[in-house]
């Protein structure tokens, strides 16, 4: 009897529950039973049918369709040779290319569908992440080894981590070059777009990485590169994976070193108007649509799980379940071509091998239409500089309140009223000029409140970019980090929004947003002082603020990002 609650309490917390929900019905109705037909005999005909509604109720499960909707078969193992065996990618014909460590280097491997493994021939390096293309290409990165960092920039070296391609004849050929990290290769439906993530033209190693599309008709073609997460060091995007029908892309996504991995979506034909899958309290990693375009499967982790493990995601419901891989860790899930089954790594052996997993139940559940608030912009401050010896700011009711402070382009406004964002999306609008750099940074406009010194702000960082701040209940710094350094004497127009789940938005001349995902910050409530031009007593900004606005939901040249159920409309389903 230990042994068997020791062993239940280690179940999953789903099957838990499921348990749970068989067995009260079936015990419940075990000790009502006994007294049902006297009960019947002895009452009239109306509670003869209360009661046996009752034990009818009793003998259904509870919420079967909600927790049954995925059903699966213990793990098969695929892989056992020497190594870790990771990174499976499945074929249309069900060879699996994979890389195994055997020899102390990354190597390609094929398990063929009749159970034989044979190596792939890569050029020198570690061979990584390998994908395939819907013609039967095989796709893939190499690490070039001969080289320290220090070493390859001394020698302006175009080996970093870049991708090539092995074609069905047999012919290699190299795809990128340049020393930085193309890695996480996918092909779309079409065969012909290849996504992958890259840290290309990053000011430094360790600044993140972001999107990058290459034509695998025309490989001379320039690359197109999607830079519109904050450039700050450990940003980053890697792991993205195509709809069947190529027009929806899943990646993931992470911000800086406290952040937790995350799935985001968004349409193909707009990367910047994308929604989080996953929640901040979980981890989630090297998502893979099924084949069907209905189902995300992905690596993941949150509080109360025993290992990192697969999880299958219902996009449109916002539903995911973690399956039942045993012990150790669960990686990499990718689909098979059927969507029938799963292929992942697992190391309970203590090594990571390959292992299959039947999905005998995958039940999707449309998303039912939801109601959004717009979100339109109230005005809530707008700087006036009509007479710039009393500048002031105006509210939507025309109210201006004079600066209390007005010193070489630097305005502090005491207690100034609208600014109680709360926990709403707001925003703020600036125009200014940068005219000197210097070894501090200078604060172009924020905000002061009760124990929080800037709460929100805009500033120019010593390393000469552009960054948007807030700060956490814990006044944990929050950053949104321009990528390309700013120009002097160049009038930039910025557009940036601060949302209620912490998602930060920021817009440079016009340009794509930048966007981050952060926790959610610290509710804003009266404000004490609102500043421009610098903080008050130090970071003075070399330049000139020549307009400023603020207030809550989205400016229109800001457009309110979308919704899962906007994006996964059935029309483009």
């Amino acid at each position: 009897m230990k042994h068997a609650l020791r062993h239940l309490s280690q179940m999953p917390k789903r099957m838990f529950t499921i348990c749970l929900q068989q067995i009260i019905p079936f015990v419940l109705f075990v000790l009502f039973v006994p007294f049902v037909p006297f009960s019947l005999h002895a009452m009239n005909q109306r509670h003869s049918f209360f009661f046996g509604c009752l034990a009818l109720c009793m003998l259904t499960p509870l919420h079967v369709a909600e927790v049954l909707w995925l059903q699966h078969t213990p793990p098969q193992q695929l892989t056992f040779d020497v190594g870790n065996d990771t990174e499976p990618a499945v074929a249309a014909n069900g060879d699996i290319a994979f890389q195994s460590d055997a020899d102390g280097f990354n190597r390609l491997k094929i398990l063929s569908h009749d159970g034989k493994i044979r190596a792939v021939t890569t050029p020198e390096g570690h061979a990584i992440h390998p994908t395939w293309a819907p013609n039967g290409s095989l796709i893939y990165a190499v690490i070039n080894p001969n080289q320290t960092s220090a070493q390859a920039i001394e020698s302006h070296s175009q080996n970093g981590c870049n991708l090539y391609l092995l074609s069905k004849d047999g012919i290699t050929t190299r795809l990128t070059t340049g020393f930085w990290r193309d890695f996480t290769p996918t092909v779309a439906p079409d065969g012909r777009t290849l996504w992958f993530a890259t840290s290309r033209n990053r000011a430094k190693i360790g600044d993140g990485s972001h999107l990058a599309t290459l034509d695998l008709q025309n490989i001379t073609a320039p690359i197109t590169e999607f830079a519109f997460v904050s450039g700050g060091s450990f940003d980053a995007i890697a792991s993205p994976t195509i709809s069947n029908n190529g027009k929806y892309i899943c990646w993931a996504q992470l911000k800086g070193t406290y952040g937790n991995w995350r799935l985001m979506v968004a349409k193909t034909n707009d990367l910047t108007q994308s929604a989080p899958l996953s929640d901040t309290n979980m981890s989630c990693y090297s998502p893979k649509w099924s084949p069907d375009g209905q189902f995300i499967a992905c690596t993941g982790y949150q509080n109360g799980d025993p290992d990192w493990g697969i999880y299958i995601f219902e996009p449109r419901a916002k539903r995911f379940t973690r399956l039942d891989t045993g012990s150790g860790n669960s990686k990499n899930p990718v689909w098979t071509a059927d969507g029938k089954a799963i292929v992942f790594e697992n190391n309970s052996s203590g090594l990571y091998k390959l292992y299959r997993i039947e999905l005998t139940k995958l039940v999707p559940n449309p998303l039912p239409p939801q109601q959004h608030d717009d979100a339109k912009p109230r005005l809530a401050q707008r700087l006036d500089l009509t007479n710039p010896q009393s500048p002031a700011i105006v509210n939507s009711d025309g109210k201006r309140i004079v600066a209390t402070t007005v010193k070489d382009g630097f305005y502090a406004f005491n207690k100034p009223p609208r600014l109680d964002f709360g926990d709403e999306t707001f925003y703020f609008k600036t125009t200014f000029i940068v005219r000197e750099f210097t070894k501090e940074s200078q604060v172009i406009c924020g905000c002061f409140y009760p124990g929080y010194y800037l709460a929100w702000q805009l500033h120019v960082t010593p390393d000469q970019k552009l960054a948007f701040a807030s700060r956490s209940p814990s006044k944990q710094y929050l950053g949104l980090f321009s990528i390309n350094k700013l120009q002097l004497n160049h009038e930039y127009h910025v557009v940036a929004v601060h949302e209620t789940d912490g998602t930060m938005r920021m817009s440079i001349d016009g340009q794509p947003p930048l966007v981050t995902q952060q926790t959610k910050s610290v509710t804003l409530g009266q404000a004490e002082k609102l500043v421009i031009g610098s903080s008050g007593g130090a970071f003075h900004l070399h330049g000139t603020v020549s307009a400023f606005e603020c207030g809550l939901g989205y400016p229109d040249n800001m457009p309110r990002p979308l919704h899962l159920d906007e994006i996964f409309n059935e029309k483009d389903h």
